[in-house]
């Protein structure tokens, strides 16, 4: 992988770690992970939008959707083959008969914390797991890693708590993140990296890492997967440019996120009547 590496340090990252003392955990539970306030990946995207929807994100219930189910079941498939996923197949009967809701009733008594899931989802979900596996990129990203990696930390800057919860650290330190796309080609793929802010999300993981390992890491991957037969599968690396974009933009929702937990206020878009810039694309005339 050494041709890969990234140099990229970020000042408040391998020399703020030793002030800033952060503590690593293996196989920490999701829930205990998510139940910590701390400013998060997953929570720099929402912020960058605004505080408040951060705060209803981080405070309203959230129902698990199929998507979201089929990325957790992906996930674990992937990251952690040498554990039974957390999936519980759903009967095959519909609620109709007494009989019927009776057996539902069971099975969801019993779920203990297990996904649920129809047979030909977790079908689905397996195929996606042996396309990853195929590739081999993923192969080379994925040896010997350590996943479900929770790392917490202080910011000095701003004085406030953080948290990542990195997918996969290899051996020699690297990241790897993993991404459920429509598609995964680079230009497709890249302009969802832009649209959900990936890269300060890359940004934060890699500050995670130079905290809790007082060292930057060699290069940050991400694994991208494809949903939708064939499952396909591309493996990236983030470049310089992006990732100390992505830092800029992690900074500013880490301003955000600090003032709005020192004031206890969060925010919404602002108020003032704005003039709308259209993207490049539309402005060429050729474009229509």
């Amino acid at each position: 992988m050494a041709a890969t590496e990234t140099e990229v340090t970020f000042s408040d990252g391998a020399d703020a770690a030793a002030s800033a003392p952060a503590s690593r955990h293996v196989n920490l539970p999701a829930t205990e992970d998510h139940a910590i306030e701390a400013l998060s990946a997953s929570g720099i995207s929402k912020l960058l939008r605004s505080p408040a929807h951060y705060h209803v994100w981080r405070t309203a219930a959230r129902a698990q959707t199929p998507a979201m189910a089929f990325g957790t079941i992906v996930h674990a498939l992937v990251l952690e083959p040498h554990r039974a996923p957390p999936v519980a197949i759903t009967p095959a009967c519909e609620r109709r008969s007494s009989i019927d809701k009776a057996i539902w009733a069971d099975f969801e008594a019993n779920l203990n914390g297990r996904v649920p899931m129809k047979q030909d989802e977790y079908d689905r979900a397996l195929r996606v797991r042996d396309a990853v596996w195929t590739s081999a990129g993923a192969r080379v990203l994925l040896k010997d890693v350590v996943s479900e990696v929770s790392i917490f930390w202080r910011d000095t800057q701003f004085d406030i708590p953080c948290k990542a919860r990195l997918d996969a650290l290899r051996p020699d330190h690297g990241v790897i993140d993993r991404k459920t796309t429509a598609d995964a080609t680079p230009d497709a793929f890249a302009r969802s990296v832009a649209n959900f802010s990936y890269h300060a999300q890359a940004a934060h993981y890699w500050r995670a890492v130079e905290h809790a390992l007082h060292a930057s890491p060699p290069f940050f991957a991400w694994i991208a997967i494809e949903t939708e037969p064939p499952f396909g599968s591309r493996c990236y690396v983030i470049e310089v440019d992006a990732l100390r974009l992505g830092g800029e933009l992690a900074d500013r929702a880490t301003a955000r996120y600090a003032a709005a937990l020192r004031n206890d206020r969060w925010p919404g878009y602002i108020e003032a009547i704005e003039p709308l810039r259209l993207p490049k694309w539309a402005l060429r005339i050729d474009a229509i």
